[in-house]
């Protein structure tokens, strides 16, 4: 329940847990309104929901938290009933087949790619638990051993890192914090060749 003499708290809030989701899924039963959203890493999970829930799961687990600077309701079944809002959204037309495989966390196995199928998928990420350790290693069985992570900062690139400690593999992140993204992609490139990746160094001496 929200603390009433509060009117500024929100209805739904993250935190950031430092354990693994084997604990935090026993207590949940005792907070309806709790969702385990998000596993990073075997030692890091997300949970939120109710403010007051969530700091009464903190309190029955003794783990360290931090609030997370988001208060975002997804990767739950709190919003399932936004599912068929949620497919139509992400609807949109496939251009061209990428040689490549596309893996969902939907149903954990490789996604076929067309339109409805990725847009259902999607949906179904957002209406369920996010487990990227789970996600990462099916690629890691299937043969993937170098991870480029696109987005902003590397934190995932830290989470396969910490999920494949001990496997030989690299993970990299080509937009890191405080360095120009010339830079980024020039290193990223040098690392691609160390491994003996085949890169197209053309556009480095192009006019």
């Amino acid at each position: 329940t929200r603390n009433e003499s509060d009117p500024y708290e929100a209805l739904w809030v993250n935190y950031l847990l430092m354990m693994g989701p084997e604990k935090v899924r026993e207590v949940l039963p005792e907070e309806p309104h709790v969702y385990l959203t998000h596993i990073n890493t075997p030692r890091q999970v997300v949970i939120g929901g109710d403010p007051a829930g969530c700091r009464r799961v903190i309190d029955r687990l003794k783990s360290k938290s931090i609030q997370a600077p988001f208060n975002y309701a997804i990767h739950c079944e709190a919003i399932h009933s936004e599912y068929e809002m949620l497919t139509e959204l992400h609807s949109v037309p496939v251009m061209a087949q990428p040689g490549m495989t596309l893996y969902s966390a939907a149903a954990y196995e490789p996604l076929p790619i067309d339109q409805q199928m990725i847009a259902q998928h999607i949906a179904r990420e957002l209406c369920t638990c996010l487990d990227f350790p789970r996600l990462i290693h099916l690629a890691y069985k299937d043969g993937a051993r170098i991870f480029i992570e696109l987005g902003a900062g590397s934190n995932c690139a830290r989470w396969i890192n910490d999920t494949l400690q001990g496997q030989p593999h690299a993970a990299y992140s080509i937009n890191r914090k405080g360095v120009d993204d010339h830079s980024s992609i020039l290193r990223l490139m040098a690392r691609m060749v160390s491994h003996n990746v085949m890169v197209n160094l053309s556009v480095l001496y192009q006019d």
